[in-house]
């Protein structure tokens, strides 16, 4: 039978490949979709659960019937909500959210000046897990207290975020469950309720940076209580004198630190050189060029404390991720003993270091097996103009994939788009992005939001965006259900593209049924030469029609250097001397 080239609608593929094809798009076209046809709205509720459903993406694209609709029909089924609100007329979705959105399980605000419209949302949300104040700018007659309290009454409340805020934490006392607490710059946190919260919550991440009023007891009940604290973000500016005493947190695996004097660095790297020297696997000290600032014009200062802060970091053997931006202590010395000393890295960052050379960047390339990420971007050292030496180091290499972290815009694009760098990505890819996203998963940021300080941590999710996607970056299952629509020519056709459908298509060919008419009405002669040299053993079988006159006599001798890979041949309108002409492809 002659193949189908008419083409099959999106509709008549099954939820699963909808759904996947679907995980591709943002919410605004997900939410288009299900408009569209009905035999979406499965799929879209199935994203409504684990998507999060930000109020400004729905403003912005939709009008306000749409919108009222969209609550009126979806509101239910959201479990994630991201709640921007900038002005006075954005209150009218705060409404429709308190109206329809009442199972919640994770609520981000980013309110600034409207902090209070969250109140409601929390009340009727019993079943909230995770909430985060987003905005770090506030009106000082909002008092976080009164927040607190409505927080106080969530019992499977989690994961909970206040950073910047008046909050003094008197209400947080009844909370038993809490695994992740960020406190950052809460500059009225009573050291009392502090420790309360410790005694009553065993946590796995805390952020106590800037939380100045914090002293030694508190950090003492901070060790003795957190037996299970594996992350936690510090800084130096307290009350306490014995803050580095959270070396002594007994799982501590990560650790970030903000500092103001290279006194206190080379204090919190000794405790942790000392006591996690054989543990600790993320370090993440900011701002260090800040420091230098304040010290500049006293050479000798920085230089006395250079060394002892290369020198405690090298004893932390089990690093995986260092996170030294804008760091200027780093130089050749150091990265020449990195990989020797921390073996297991996998993501460096040291950018707009100005004591680094070449030589020593990419000698540290070759020797870290496991090196994954690295971003020395700004040094004018590293960049994708070194793309092909970097490139023959990781293929020798042998081992994982490197992604280069650069901020070298000439000519970027362009060097993108070449055909060269899509063959050789798979070694080594070039982002413009910054290391940040990809080290510190809460420190993501929302496509459409960019203001937020901090981004939403997502567990086993991620936003979805608009972006452009590749077909052959659907998972093989997916791409390989959608090839299987498409008639047997058709697959053919997608050989001539690009090489890399080759194994994609020639899976899908042993069981159709190729025929021989369409390669002379499709393909020229040197197509048919190419398609049939590339998966002529996967064509088992072949047809066509016979009519007098149109004989394919020069595809059919092209046919017959492979006729050895054909199991069957079906004939159709076969005149008398048709074997006598073509005996060639059946002896």
């Amino acid at each position: 039978m002659a193949s189908n080239t008419h083409p099959r609608s999106i509709l008549q593929l099954d939820d699963n490949c909808l759904y996947a094809i679907m995980s591709y798009l943002s919410l605004p076209d997900k939410l288009n979709l299900a408009f569209s046809d009905s035999r979406f709205e499965d799929c879209i509720k199935r994203f409504l659960r684990k998507d999060i459903f930000q109020i400004s993406e729905i403003r912005t694209n939709f009008k306000e019937a749409q919108i009222e609709a969209i609550f009126r029909e979806y509101g239910h089924m959201v479990k994630r909500l991201y709640l921007d609100i900038t002005n006075q007329k954005d209150i009218i979705y705060h409404h429709l959210a308190n109206v329809h959105c009442r199972d919640l399980e994770e609520l981000y605000c980013d309110c600034s000046r409207q902090a209070k419209v969250c109140f409601q949302l929390i009340t009727n949300s019993s079943s909230l897990k995770r909430f985060k104040l987003l905005s770090c700018y506030f009106s000082e007659n909002v008092q976080f207290d009164e927040i607190s309290f409505e927080l106080s009454k969530l019992p499977n409340l989690t994961s909970l975020t206040l950073d910047h805020s008046n909050i003094t934490g008197k209400h947080l006392l009844v909370l038993t469950k809490l695994k992740d607490l960020s406190l950052r710059s809460c500059f009225d946190l009573d050291p009392g309720h502090f420790m309360e919260i410790c005694k009553s919550n065993k946590l796995h991440t805390l952020n106590i940076e800037g939380c100045r009023q914090l002293n030694n007891v508190a950090f003492e009940t901070l060790v003795e209580t957190q037996v299970d604290l594996v992350e936690i973000f510090v800084g130096n500016d307290y009350e306490a004198s014995n803050f580095d005493i959270v070396a002594l947190l007994r799982n501590l695996r990560k650790f970030s630190v903000n500092l103001s004097t290279f006194e206190d660095v080379v204090r919190y790297l000794a405790a942790l050189s000392e006591h996690k020297g054989g543990s600790l696997e993320y370090l993440f000290a900011r701002d260090l060029h800040r420091i230098r600032d304040r010290y500049f014009g006293y050479a000798p200062v920085e230089e006395r404390f250079s060394e002892p802060i290369k020198r405690h970091i090298l004893k932390l053997r089990k690093l995986k991720i260092l996170r030294l931006p804008c760091n200027t202590l780093v130089d050749d010395d150091f990265l020449e003993k990195l990989p020797k000393c921390c073996p297991e890295l996998e993501i460096f960052e040291n950018n707009y270091s100005s004591m680094v050379t070449e030589h020593a960047v990419m000698q540290l390339l070759k020797e870290s097996k496991q090196l994954a990420h690295i971003d020395c971007a700004g040094d004018g050292v590293l960049d994708f103009r070194l793309y092909d030496k970097i490139y023959q180091m990781i293929k020798d290499r042998n081992t994982v994939p490197l992604k280069l972290h650069i901020t070298y815009r000439d000519q970027i694009d362009l060097f993108l788009d070449s055909m060269e760098y899509k063959q050789r990505k798979q070694y080594v890819e070039v982002l413009s992005e910054c290391i940040r996203s990809i080290a510190d998963p809460t420190q993501k940021r929302t496509a459409a939001v960019n203001k937020c300080s901090n981004l939403i941590p997502t567990e086993n999710s991620s936003l979805s965006t608009s972006q452009e996607i590749s077909f052959l970056e659907f998972p093989d299952n997916v791409s390989e259900l959608i090839v299987s629509y498409l008639a047997p020519v058709d697959k053919l056709k997608m050989l001539l593209i690009d090489n890399r459908y080759q194994a994609l298509v020639t899976n899908s060919l042993r069981e159709a049924q190729i025929d021989l008419n369409e390669f002379c009405r499709v393909f020229t002669f040197a197509e048919t030469r190419r398609i049939l040299s590339i998966c002529s053993r996967y064509l088992d079988k072949m047809y066509f029609i016979y009519k007098d006159g149109k004989k394919p006599f020069v595809y059919l001798a092209l046919m017959e250097s492979y006729k050895k890979d054909f199991i069957q041949v079906d004939v159709d309108s076969d005149p008398e001397n048709f074997m006598e002409d073509n005996i060639f492809l059946f002896d």
